[in-house]
């Protein structure tokens, strides 16, 4: 399959998406057209190809303010928000209520994207065919060249007007957000100290390990002499780590946990990650100091930190410009749910 996110020009979901995703849920519980809508279409399978299921593709199954949005819309937006998960590769298997949720989202980012349009054709932004052209260049030259572009372009069924039609909403789109951000005015000393207090967890660090561990697994129904000598083994190379062994080879030759390919090494994670008993040593633990053989419910384990982050609240005097960033940040995500929630939703799909 063609790289999408390159020739289908999925700079549009990629915009939208990014920018809609922390008022998804929200926006989704005051449009109540859109919810109605959303819960009687047939899920679609993400893994399927993203194709109609004996269905006319581009029979509406919905309008908003009264343009129509076709199935073939929706799959093929679900399929830019799929490819913009994975990265461009094989989509993964999907359950029926995570199927629902990407169609949810899939849906709102058509509503959100046709308001934008609409903000930018009240507010006379139009999009120069030089810009659209430039972006068009830029395509190419990923592509590795003009002729490597225009294969890619005939194995995906597309033409340069269809190319065009898609560069024109993304900038559009990115038009729309700019013209209003640029309309609001700067955060207030009071607003951003408000804002910081009620969101102080975004400026706060928890308290992080990394660390690095050898685990001789316990296994269902294992009786005490197999536990008895592994926890002998785990005992034994305790010592020679002790004795300036290797941690990492000796993880490699002992370790029955997946992290023994990289030497036992488990991240950067904070203690809640990890059950308590794992925890409460690990975060005890000196920098480079290796732990007694700990049992938990997994089996035993021998514990290595390299590295201990305390806990930090950045100060208000400290990060004051990203507040107000922030500030303002917050406003237009609830622009954006304000949009969804006032356009016209109609549902076409049981006509």
């Amino acid at each position: 399959m063609l790289q999408m996110s390159a020739v289908r020009v999925t700079a549009l979901c990629f915009l939208v998406g990014s920018l809609f995703l922390g008022c998804t849920d929200s926006a989704s519980k005051e449009e109540g057209g859109a919810s109605e809508l959303l819960s009687s279409l047939e899920t679609i399978d993400p893994t399927a190809g993203y194709q109609p299921k004996k269905e006319d593709p581009m029979k509406p199954i919905a309008t908003i303010n009264g343009e129509p949005v076709t199935r073939d819309d929706l799959n093929q937006k679900m399929a830019n928000l799929v490819q913009q998960m994975t990265g461009g590769q094989a989509p993964p298997s999907f359950s029926p209520q995570q199927q629902a949720q990407l169609q949810q989202q899939a849906f709102q980012q058509i509503i959100l994207e046709r308001q934008l349009h609409g903000f930018a054709t009240q507010n006379e932004l139009q999009v120069e065919a030089n810009v659209i052209e430039a972006e068009i260049s830029t395509i190419m030259e990923s592509f590795g060249g003009v002729e490597k572009f225009e294969k890619a372009m005939k194995d995906a069924g597309m033409d340069r007007e269809t190319l065009k039609g898609d560069i024109r909403k993304s900038k559009l789109a990115e038009m729309a957000v700019n013209h209003y951000k640029g309309g609001l005015a700067d955060a207030s000393e009071t607003d951003v100290e408000t804002f910081y207090k009620e969101n102080i967890d975004r400026y706060s660090v928890k308290e992080m390990v990394s660390a690095s561990h050898i685990l001789w697994g316990f296994t269902e129904g294992e009786d005490d002499a197999s536990k008895t000598s592994k926890r002998k083994e785990a005992d034994e190379v305790r010592t020679k780590l002790l004795e300036s062994g290797d941690f990492a080879e000796l993880a490699k030759t002992h370790s029955s946990c997946p992290s023994a390919n990289d030497g036992g090494a488990l991240g950067t994670f904070p203690r809640e990650d990890m059950i308590p008993a794992f925890s409460d040593v690990a975060f005890a633990l000196e920098i480079d100091e290796i732990s007694e053989v700990v049992e938990t419910e997994f089996g035993y384990h021998v514990i290595k930190v390299t590295e201990h982050t305390d806990a930090k609240t950045s100060a208000l005097t400290e990060i004051k410009d990203k507040v107000a960033s922030d500030v303002k940040e917050d406003l237009l995500q609830k622009w954006f749910q304000t949009l969804v929630s006032e356009a016209k939703v109609e549902d076409l799909s049981q006509q």
